[in-house]
C-alpha cells in the first residue's frame, strides 16, 4: 500500500474517546446514541489509549483483529454483553459488522452510548508488511439505575394511590420512555378521579454512582364535573332515555362522593355511537349525530356537553325476505324472526335475527355461514322492507381438540364433559354446550372455547382455553353463630383430586349444640364410563330443642348421567341411631314412647335429578331440580321403618350489576307403615336461618302440650314434635357489595312454608311468612351469613325481629 494514501488514512481516523463531550462522526456506528460526559466517569478511572474511529475507509487497511474489549461495564453481566458481538480476534476488520454489533448494542435498551474504536498494536515479526494488528473496542456508557421515585404536588390523591400505577421499580435501569409512559397513566388515574385539567410531568435527578431519583411532578387543578348534558333536536325520544345509555353522567348530589358526573374526553365518541344505535332501535334509521360540544365554566371546575340530534322520519316495517342458500327454506324461517311487518323498525332485533339465521346454518356444520343485511326503504311512505340475504358456505367438521392455559385437570376429565368428537360434523351448539359443561364443574374461573383455521377450509380445530381456580382447601378456625354458639372447624377438602375431578374431603365440626365428624369421596366416572360413585362416613351428634340425636353410620351411591342435565342415583344408607329426651329445653324426664326409637335406620334411596346451572360453587342463572324416594324397612333390617319423598327446584337468574334472583323450593312427605311411628329425629323440624328466617330455631310446626315433668299435676308445656309433611319457598335477590378479593353481597328475601303433622293437610292458610335482608361474606374460612328476618304477622311469645348468623352456602 502506498504510503501516502497510509498516512492520509491514520490522519482521518485518529480520534480520543474520553474528551470533556466527544462529537458524532458520520462514520461512528452507534448513530443516534447519546455520547457520555466526564461526570459519568469515576474519577480514579485512568485515561484511555488514543482509539482510532472505525470508519467505512478503515477497509482500505488489513487491520486484523488481535483481541476485541469491552470498556464501560459496571452493572451490566460482561457475558450477556459479549455474546452480542460478532467480530472476532483474528478475523480482519469489517466495518459493517463492527456496525452491527453496535446495533445489537444499543438494542439491548442497557445503554445510552456504544463506541466502537481501534488501538493498533506493535506488528508481530511475521505479520505481512501491508497488515497491521488492532485491537477492537467498544466502550458503551451504561443507563443509569433508579435509585428512588417521587411524587410532588398530589393532594387530592396520595402518593400511595399514585405509585399503585407506577411500574418503575428501584434498583430497575432508567430509560426515559419508561418514565413517560408512567406519565400517562397518572394522567390516567387524575382524569377518573375526576382531574380532567390534572397534568403531569417528570424530571430526572443526578445521584451518586451512576443513579438518578425520578421525579413525577403534578400539577392537579380542580375536580371538573359535568354540570349539563344538553340534547339538541330530540323530539322523538325523550332526554331521560337518551341519558341513559350514554357513558357520561350528569353530575348529582350523589356523585359528590363517587366518580358519578367525572369528565372522560374518551367517552364521547362513545357516546355518539351510543345515540345513533339508540335512534336505530326506535325507527330513525336516517338520524345524525353531530360531534359533542364541550364547554369549560370560568372557574374550570364544572363542563357543559351539548349534543345537536337530527332525527329524520321515523320507519316502520314493511316486507322481510329471507334470500341465498339457507339451509331451512324462507318460509321456516321468517316466522320464527324478530322483525315483523307492520312494527316500528328495531335493529337490535335485526341483530338478533341474524344471529338466529347464522346458528340455524352453524349447528348443521355451516361454520362459515354469513347473513347480509339489504334495507329497501320507501322515504315517501316511511316504509323500510328488510332482507337477511344468507351464505351458508362449506360444511365443516371438527378437526383436533387441544387444551390452553396450562391446567393441572386431566386431559379425559374435560374431554368426558365435550358433546362433540373430533372429526364430527360442526355445530356452534355442541361447542356452547360443551362450554357450559366444563364451567359446570367449577373447577375453572374462565372457560372458552376457539376454533382454529388449519390448512383444510373445511376443517376447524377447536382449542379449550382454561384458567383453573383453586379447588382444595385446608381450613382450621374458630367462631361464633347464633345458632351453634361456639364453633370450631378442621376441614380438609378437595374437588378435582390429582386433577381426576374426583372430591374428597374430611372435616370435624365442634359446636355447643352439634358435633360432626365425616369423611367423603366422590367420583365421577367410575372407570371412565358414565357412573358416578360417593362413599361417605360420619358421626353426627345434635341437639334438638326438645331431644337429642346421635348418628354413626356411612353410605354410598352409585349414578348415572342419563343426559348431559339429567342424572339417576341409587344409594343405601346404614347408621346406628340413638335419640334421647333432653336437648336445648333441659327436659329429662318426660319420654313419649312412641317417637323416642332408637336402634338401626337400614334405608336404600333413589333420587333423579336434573342441573342447568352455569355454574356449581357460584349459580348465577339455570335450575336445578330433584326429586327422591327413601325406603327403610326391616326387610333391610332396620329397627327404623318409614318412606319418604322429597322434591327440590331452586332457579337462579341473573340480574344486572352482577345480581342474582334466586328460589328455592323444598317439599317433603314422611309416613310409617300402620301401627308405627315415624321416628322423632327423621320428623321436619322447620324455622331459623336454615329453611324459614324470621322465626325461631325449629320453632314451626306441630306441637303437642305435655307435662313439664313426671309429676301428673305439673303445668302442661308445648313439646315440638315436628311435622311429618313439609312446604317451604325461599326468594332471594342477592347483589355485590364489595367485588374481590373481599366478596361481600348483600341481599333481600322473602320466606314462605311451614311443616304439617298427622291429620294436617299442607294448607296455604297455614303457612308461615316472613322478610328480611343479609349480608353474606365469602371469607377465607368459608360464606359467612348474617341475616334479620321479621315475621309476617307474628304470633304471641314470637319475636319481633330475628338475628341469626352462621358459616355455610345458602343454597
Amino acid at each position: 500500500m502506498k504510503a501516502p494514501v497510509l498516512l492520509l488514512g491514520l490522519a482521518v481516523l485518529l480520534c480520543v474517546l474520553g474528551s470533556p463531550r466527544p462529537a458524532r462522526a458520520d462514520g461512528l456506528f452507534g448513530r443516534g446514541a447519546l455520547s457520555g460526559s466526564d461526570d459519568d466517569k469515576k474519577s480514579d478511572s485512568k485515561p484511555e489509549p488514543e482509539l482510532e474511529v472505525v470508519r467505512e475507509e478503515t477497509s482500505a487497511l488489513a487491520l486484523r483483529i488481535v483481541r476485541v474489549t469491552l470498556g464501560g461495564i459496571d452493572r451490566v453481566d460482561k457475558t450477556t454483553v459479549g455474546n452480542q458481538v460478532r467480530s472476532r480476534a483474528g478475523e480482519v476488520l469489517d466495518p459493517q459488522k463492527v456496525a452491527e454489533d453496535v446495533k445489537r448494542l444499543m438494542h439491548m435498551g442497557l445503554f445510552d452510548d456504544v463506541r466502537a474504536g481501534l488501538l493498533r498494536l506493535a506488528p508481530a515479526k511475521d505479520a505481512p508488511a501491508d497488515e497491521v494488528g488492532v485491537e477492537l473496542r467498544y466502550q458503551v456508557l451504561e443507563r443509569p439505575s433508579i435509585a428512588a421515585i417521587e411524587i410532588r404536588g398530589n393532594q387530592e390523591q396520595s402518593t400511595e394511590s399514585v405509585m399503585k400505577v407506577v411500574d418503575l421499580r428501584i434498583n430497575n435501569l432508567y430509560a426515559p420512555q419508561d418514565a413517560a409512559s408512567n406519565v400517562v397513566k397518572i394522567k390516567e388515574l387524575y382524569r377518573d378521579e375526576g382531574f380532567f385539567l390534572a397534568n403531569v410531568a417528570y424530571h430526572t435527578e443526578a445521584m451518586p454512582q451512576n443513579q438518578v431519583k425520578v421525579v413525577f411532578d403534578v400539577v392537579e387543578r380542580a375536580e371538573v364535573k359535568v354540570r349539563q348534558v344538553r340534547l339538541l333536536g330530540n323530539e322523538g325520544i325523550a332526554d331521560d332515555d337518551i341519558k341513559a345509555v350514554l357513558r357520561t353522567e350528569e353530575g348529582k348530589l350523589t356523585s359528590l362522593v363517587g366518580k358519578g358526573g367525572n369528565f372522560k374526553p374518551e367517552n364521547l365518541d362513545t357516546d355518539v355511537q351510543y345515540i345513533q344505535y339508540l335512534y336505530l332501535t326506535r325507527g330513525y334509521i336516517q338520524a345524525k349525530v353531530d360531534d359533542p360540544l364541550v364547554s369549560l365554566s370560568a372557574d374550570m371546575k364544572y363542563i357543559t356537553i351539548t349534543i345537536r340530534i337530527h332525527e329524520g322520519p321515523q320507519f316502520t316495517v314493511g316486507k322481510v325476505h329471507i334470500e341465498g342458500d339457507s339451509v331451512e327454506p324462507a318460509d321456516k324461517l321468517v316466522p320464527t324472526l324478530g322483525l315483523k311487518p307492520g312494527q316500528i323498525f328495531n335493529y337490535a332485533l335485526v341483530q338478533q335475527d341474524g344471529q338466529r339465521i347464522r346458528d340455524v346454518q352453524k349447528n348443521v356444520g355451516y361454520a362459515h355461514a354469513t347473513v347480509e343485511n339489504r334495507p329497501n326503504p320507501d322515504s315517501d311512505k316511511k316504509i323500510l322492507d328488510w332482507t337477511y340475504y344468507v351464505q351458508k358456505g362449506k360444511r365443516c367438521f371438527f378437526g383436533q381438540i387441544s387444551l390452553a392455559g396450562g391446567t393441572s385437570t386431566r386431559d379425559k376429565v374435560i374431554r368426558r364433559e365435550l358433546t362433540f368428537v373430533e372429526g364430527e360434523q360442526y355445530s356452534e351448539e355442541k361447542i356452547q354446550a360443551s362450554q357450559r359443561m366444563i364451567q359446570r364443574l367449577g373447577y375453572f374461573e374462565k372457560v372458552e372455547i376457539k376454533t382454529k383455521a388449519t390448512a383444510i377450509p373445511q376443517v376447524l380445530d377447536v382449542v379449550i382455553d382454561l384458567k383453573e381456580r383453586t379447588t382444595g382447601s385446608f381450613q382450621v378456625g374458630m367462631g361464633f353463630s347464633s345458632v351453634d354458639n361456639f364453633i370450631g372447624t378442621v376441614q380438609i377438602a378437595k374437588d378435582n383430586f390429582l386433577g381426576r375431578g374426583q372430591r374428597i374431603s374430611v372435616q370435624g365440626q365442634l359446636s355447643s349444640i352439634r358435633t360432626i365428624f365425616q369423611a367423603s369421596f366422590w367420583e365421577p366416572a367410575f372407570l371412565d364410563s358414565n357412573v358416578t360413585f360417593s362413599l361417605d362416613l360420619y358421626r353426627f351428634d345434635q341437639l334438638y330443642t326438645d331431644f337429642s340425636r346421635t348418628a354413626t353410620g356411612g353410605g354410598m351411591s352409585w349414578g348415572y348421567r342419563l343426559t348431559p342435565q339429567v342424572h339417576v342415583d341409587m344409594g343405601y344408607t346404614g347408621e346406628q341411631v340413638q335419640s334421647r329426651i333432653g336437648g336445648l329445653s333441659g327436659r329429662t324426664d318426660v319420654p313419649i314412647a312412641s317417637l323416642f326409637t332408637s336402634g338401626l335406620t337400614s334405608a336404600l334411596k333413589l333420587t333423579l335429578s336434573y342441573d342447568s346451572r352455569d355454574d356449581r360453587m357460584f349459580p348465577t342463572t339455570g335450575w336445578f331440580a330433584s326429586t327422591t324416594a327413601e325406603w327403610a324397612s326391616e326387610l333391610l333390617g332396620s329397627d327404623n321403618v318409614y318412606t319418604r319423598l322429597s322434591m327440590r327446584v331452586r332457579r337462579f337468574i341473573p340480574l344486572p350489576l352482577d345480581g342474582v334472583l334466586r328460589f328455592n323450593l323444598v317439599g317433603g312427605s314422611i309416613t310409617a307403615p300402620k301401627g308405627r311411628s315415624v321416628p322423632l329425629f327423621e320428623r321436619y323440624f322447620v324455622g331459623g336461618i336454615f329453611n324459614i328466617r324470621g322465626f325461631s330455631r325449629n320453632s314451626l310446626g306441630p306441637q303437642i302440650a305435655i307435662p313439664a315433668s313426671s309429676d301428673p299435676s305439673s303445668s302442661l308445656s308445648g313439646f315440638n314434635v315436628g311435622g311429618i309433611r313439609q312446604l317451604y319457598l325461599n326468594n332471594e335477590i342477592e347483589v355485590p357489595i364489595v367485588k374481590a378479593p373481599l366478596n361481600l353481597r348483600g341481599l333481600l328475601f322473602f320466606d314462605i312454608g311451614n311443616a304439617f303433622g298427622e291429620g294436617q293437610a299442607v294448607n296455604l292458610a297455614e303457612m308461615r311468612m316472613s322478610f328480611g335482608w343479609g349480608i353474606r361474606w365469602f371469607s377465607p374460612v368459608g360464606p359467612l351469613r348474617f341475616e334479620w328476618g321479621v315475621p309476617i304477622a307474628p304470633k304471641p311469645n314470637e319475636q319481633p325481629l330475628v338475628f341469626e348468623f352462621t358459616i355455610g352456602n345458602s343454597f
